[in-house]
């Protein structure tokens, strides 16, 4: 066999390869599509979540500080009522 049989050969055998490849390069670019719009959504969400745990922090803290004031409220006014 010459190198002109063998590479006949060889290319009727990469032929359907080639096809499958073809064709999975055409998916593969609409999944990039989908993956750029998805991606701005993606960004969108992870800016509100962002914004949700700065804003529970600056709440967790308020809070805190709302029950230090109660606390001591309540021990004044024990302290109050004893003394009446």
């Amino acid at each position: 066999m010459d190198d002109k049989g063998f590479k006949k050969i060889l290319d009727e055998a990469l032929n359907p390869i080639k096809k499958d490849l073809k064709g999975l390069k055409e998916d593969v670019s609409g999944l990039k599509e989908d993956v750029s719009t998805l991606k701005g959504s993606v960004l969108s969400i992870e800016q509100k979540m962002d914004s949700y745990a700065d804003s529970y922090k600056i709440n967790r803290h308020n809070i805190e500080r709302l029950d230090t004031r109660v606390s001591t409220l309540r021990i004044s006014s024990t302290l109050n009522h004893q003394k009446i």
